[in-house]
């Protein structure tokens, strides 16, 4: 006689399985990312899909697959399909709220507000923000680095006081080697347009620093640092430290040419727009 209860139990198996499967592509796909191989991590992801029926840790797994697939896009500069993932994402938040994605709530938004950044709508960033500022459940270093999302899209719509009292807030605070690197290039650009050269090469000098603290990177976020410390230096008339700056960055575009990650930083882009007519 076949056991009743096999089935069930091997269906029971199965599942777990594949959702340890899942799990184990997440996190080879996610150590892809962190070497900025993102075309690998990519087709890492796609080699997991979901099966029918749904069950909740799969759905918190599509999850964070899809924070990570909306994070390699932005890298990428395609931040109309990352939009598209992370909302995904945030409808599984929204829709399975019992399970308290807090601690992935932060950082979701973040993402998602640094692509609307991107796509240049950065009042709605900004709401956005101000909006997940007001919950309670967040950690000190989210809170952190939602506060530097905000400046960074206050920047963009040219709220300077406000983008810097944000920056004055979390120069006092704890914050994670991400949040630092934000600070830093906020801080560094309201002194830039606001032509406090000194004050923004003690910025911008911060920022390379803080940048320096990560793996060795593509270097395009490297390069405009030093491209903005080169406009910097010429304005003081500092020839001779700007013609050295100008041999880094001169090296950083050889580096850079071939990587996949050209978007790292939020507003970077808009920035390289504004810097390089001045310096090159």
């Amino acid at each position: 006689m076949p056991d009743l209860h096999q089935a069930p139990t091997q269906n029971v198996a199965n599942k777990r399985m594949h959702s340890a499967i899942g799990a184990t592509v997440h996190q080879r796909a996610l150590d892809l990312f962190q070497k900025e191989e993102l075309s690998s991590a990519m087709d890492a992801l796609q080699e997991w899909q979901p099966t029918e029926p749904a069950s909740l840790a799969k759905e918190v797994l599509l999850f964070r697959m899809n924070i990570l697939r909306g994070k390699i896009l932005r890298f990428q500069g395609k931040f109309q399909e990352s939009l598209i993932c992370l909302s995904k994402s945030r409808y599984t938040m929204d829709l399975l709220e019992d399970l308290h994605f807090d601690k992935e709530a932060g950082e979701l938004i973040v993402e998602i507000a640094d692509t609307i950044r991107e796509l240049d709508d950065s009042a709605r960033a900004e709401q956005m923000l101000t909006a997940q500022l007001q919950q309670q459940y967040h950690t000190p270093a989210t809170r952190a680095l939602l506060g530097l999302s905000l400046a960074e899209s206050l920047f963009a719509q040219q709220k300077f006081r406000e983008a810097d009292r944000l920056c004055r807030e979390a120069e006092s605070q704890r914050l994670s080697k991400m949040a630092r690197l934000r600070l830093c290039i906020t801080a560094a650009k309201l002194r830039h347009v606001s032509s406090d050269w000194e004050g923004a090469f003690a910025w911008w000098t911060k920022a390379l620093i803080a940048i320096n603290k990560f793996p060795p990177t593509s270097g395009h976020a490297t390069r405009l640092i030093y491209l903005s410390l080169c406009d910097v230096l010429r304005r003081q008339g500092q020839q001779e430290l700007e013609e050295a700056t100008r041999a880094q960055v001169a090296e950083l575009e050889a580096l850079s040419q071939d990587a996949e990650a050209t978007h790292w930083i939020a507003g970077l882009r808009h920035w390289r727009m504004f810097i390089e007519p001045s310096v090159l």
